[in-house]
């Protein structure tokens, strides 16, 4: 076949070849090559195809031309080669569980954006994966590979096909995650295993091996020289240097089943360094050297390469892992125990101070940057290298550590400690450092109400805000989900997350909440956005929950899809004018478009809504809503929906006032009827008339004869249209006709009404509404 007119899918093959290459679309000039090159996988994709010399010139003069990235051309003899070297532009990896060894939880991928159409599904059986609710390590994604661990295994998936690349067994690898009830796991003792561009580090007991990730073949094993056999706990790469913590260190909690066997008398070991002095704890219940822990006793940075040893640092009490971050040179790290550990080895008769130790360490030597003790709380830091900032926080949410705190914050400068900014607010982790600003969790919420979740300014700690699309007030930025047990990850445009199904926030446009429906995401936070795919594998084993798709998947930026959200927004105190707005007829939900129009679902049954007094008269009305595909025209996602018999439209612009709750609600206020809206509740008025631009939307789907269906149109009370017919002016069914009238003067409600003609045997029909102020 031609591959011009194929339309092969992106990415798909490592080796594209042709018998007939004249045939295949050669003489179709640049897009022959950019067609072909489109279906190359990155990495190392390639064609290859036998041609004469002076082809073999053209071909590549032609490759110059269309400017392809990454584009390698070679020739050999008759043949002549083009590989597709390195990563898509604009992607990147996810080396760590939190996306790197800074803990940011973002990935710096600006390939993946929205709207967000399928790749591939299927993919390997999950049966050898981790279990939904002992939340294992994230998957991480390098060099155009997704690497994903089971109870006794760890496979490579190609991100770009979902073809098992290798699977390497080892015995009990994840046996700290293999549990149906809900347990921190990974988030709180961290990942056993991180992945870069040329090895795979997993701890294995008390060795650390080292994959070839083309392979999974281990090609060195490390271990901790003149030591007993220390296990290893979590991991960390930055360039050349591995970062690992050795000799875990578990203190249960009040009602906690012990992890491991306990200390016996027998078996006396020093355990915490209080000044000079070391203390000896017998039959309690601490467990050292543990399988399952949330931290250790020493810091070992090692030639990531070689496995030499550079240096070791022992705590006092104990380095948390989900408090350790290291770029730019620097690991930080904070030596201490939490509050509720403190209380049980209280319980049993040893006082220790709340004495934290905060520490900046030079990555390559181990020698003291700077240190503090002042305040210290945390159990989560995160760094960021863009602005030299280092957050010591919390990360308390569902399914972590029990321990964690759920307040505070501290900003220090990375390199000399000075504190930025403190707070003591209450918020859910871990947070999402992105860019100059901290993102929040939500708690997950319920199947029907949700909390809301904030985010605040890197460098000075204060709320975020945003222009609120439909009035221009600055209001505060915030997102919300409902039920899911994981927690977001961020990547350059999009937050992702399970909000019910797989979900997401365009970061880049409003902040409301799209739902990827079908399929269920992981407990583990498994919608990872690296090397140019929102990968999405399968980690829902033991799951019982009826979603309609059970699979792998991998999605990635389609232009044409069509997407919707719910969007939150805080009630204001007091009626606040609209500025701009769309009523969408019969939408599944909410959109946001590139003019900063927020379109609303009327009735609004998708979620929460920044609802607006719209009320409305039928006479037998019938709702209609297709595919965006089924109508023609730029925005046929409006027109692809809407309400036939429609007679008149009263829409007040004003956000009414109202209360903020505590928990949001969801999906119920309007099911099964259309809102209503009493009169004398209705507030907002202007002093004078505002002028606004007014534009409808129109197509008609079911009617292709011109004549059957005219009705005329006014607005406040002055015809706008006479005698429309939607099928003549849009020149056939099924195509979309905008309608625009300036100049309409506003001083409380827009009052719009269709009108059919007296010769009319067919009802009006309305698609959707912008409203734009002018000039004010």
């Amino acid at each position: 076949g031609d591959i011009t007119t194929m339309r092969l899918a992106p990415y798909i093959a490592n080796l594209i070849v042709s018998q007939d290459i004249e045939a295949a679309g050669f003489e179709k000039g640049n897009i022959f090559i950019e067609r072909t090159y489109h279906s190359l996988r990155p990495y190392g994709g390639t064609v290859c195809f036998s041609l004469p010399q002076r082809k073999q010139i053209e071909i590549f003069r032609r490759t110059i031309r269309s400017g392809l990235p990454g584009c390698e051309f070679a020739s050999t003899g008759e043949f002549i080669r083009l590989t597709r070297v390195g990563p898509l532009p604009d992607s990147a990896d996810w080396t760590h569980q939190y996306g790197d060894a800074a803990n940011t939880v973002m990935s710096y991928d600006k390939a993946v954006k929205a709207p967000l159409g399928l790749l591939w599904f299927g993919g390997p059986s999950n049966d050898k994966i981790l279990p939904r609710h002992g939340h294992g390590p994230s998957p991480q994604v390098v060099g155009g590979r997704l690497f994903i661990e089971g109870r006794n295994m760890i496979r490579a998936v190609d991100v770009y096909t979902g073809r098992l690349l290798w699977e390497r067994q080892f015995e009990d690898l994840g046996k700290f995650y293999d549990n149906t009830d809900h347990q921190p796991g990974a988030n709180e003792i961290g990942s056993n295993y991180v992945t870069v561009s040329d090895a795979v580090y997993i701890v294995y007991g008390d060795k650390i091996h080292v994959l070839d990730p083309v392979t999974g073949r281990t090609t060195k094993e490390f271990s901790m020289p003149g030591q007993k056999k220390p296990n290893f706990g979590s991991l960390a790469v930055w360039k050349d240097l591995l970062l690992a913590t050795s000799s875990p260190l578990h203190v249960p909690l009040k009602g906690e089943k012990e992890k491991g066997s306990m200390i016996s008398p027998k078996d006396i070991k020093p355990i915490f360094k209080k000044g000079d002095n070391w203390h000896y704890l017998t039959g309690i219940g601490v467990t050292p050297n543990a399988d399952y822990s949330s931290g250790s006793k020493m810091l070992v940075a090692m030639n990531r390469h070689s496995g030499d040893v550079l240096w070791r640092r022992n705590a006092d009490y104990s380095f948390r892992h989900n408090a350790i971050a290291m770029a730019a040179g620097i690991v930080f790290c904070i030596d201490g125990i939490s509050d509720a550990k403190l209380a049980y080895l209280k319980r049993r008769g040893l006082l220790f101070k709340k004495e934290r130790t905060l520490y900046a360490l030079d990555a390559r030597t181990g020698e003291l940057i700077w240190q503090t003790k002042k305040s210290v709380f945390g159990t989560w830091l995160a760094y960021s290298t863009e602005h030299d900032v280092l957050l010591e926080a919390s990360s308390r949410s569902r399914d972590r550590a029990p321990d964690e705190t759920d307040r505070a914050m501290t900003a220090y400068r990375g390199s000399d400690g000075k504190v930025l900014w403190r707070n003591d607010e209450i918020y859910q982790g871990p947070p999402i450092i992105y860019h100059d600003r901290i993102i929040t969790q939500t708690s997950g919420g319920t199947d029907s109400t949700a909390l809301e979740a904030n985010a605040l300014n890197l460098l000075t700690g204060k709320p975020v805000e945003c222009d609120h699309p439909m009035t221009g007030e600055k209001i505060p930025w915030t997102w919300i989900r409902f039920y899911g047990c994981n927690t977001a990850i961020a990547s350059e445009n999009l937050l992702t997350f399970r909000s019910a199904s797989g979900a997401f926030v365009d970061l880049t446009a409003g902040h409301g909440t799209a739902n990827i429906g079908g399929f269920r995401s992981g407990c583990t936070s498994n919608l990872i956005i690296a090397n140019g795919v929102l990968n999405a594998p399968d980690y829902t084993r033991t799951c019982t929950c009826s979603y309609q798709n059970q699979a792998s998947l991998a999605l990635i930026h389609m232009p044409k899809v069509g997407y919707w959200t719910f969007d939150y927004y805080l009630n204001p105190s007091e009626p606040i004018p609209v500025r701009q707005v769309g009523i969408n007829f019969g939408a599944p939900g909410n959109r946001y478009t590139e003019n900063g129009t927020l379109w609303l679902e009327f009735p609004s049954i998708g979620g929460p809504s920044p609802d607006i007094p719209v009320r409305a008269s039928y006479e037998n009305p019938k709702w209609f809503r297709y595919h965006s595909s089924h109508v023609k025209g730029e925005f046929n996602w409006v027109a692809s929906s809407g309400v036939i018999g429609i007679r008149e439209l009263n829409i007040r612009m004003f956000i009414q006032p109202g209360e903020n709750p505590s928990v949001v609600d969801a999906f119920d206020k309007h099911i099964g009827k259309i809102p209503t809206w009493p009169e004398e509740l209705i507030q907002g008025i202007f002093e004078q008339p505002k002028p606004y631009t007014v534009r409808l939307f129109f197509a008609d789907t079911e009617e292709d004869e011109i004549g059957r269906r005219l009705f005329s149109v006014s607005i406040q009370d002055q015809q706008v249209l006479e005698a429309f017919d939607i099928v003549k002016e849009a020149g056939g069914p099924n195509r979309l006709v905008i309608k625009q009238v300036k100049g309409i003067n506003i001083k409380d409600d827009l009052k719009i009404e269709l009108i059919p003609t007296a010769e009319n045997p067919l009802s009006p029909l309305l698609c959707g509404i912008e409203i734009i102020a002018e000039g004010w």
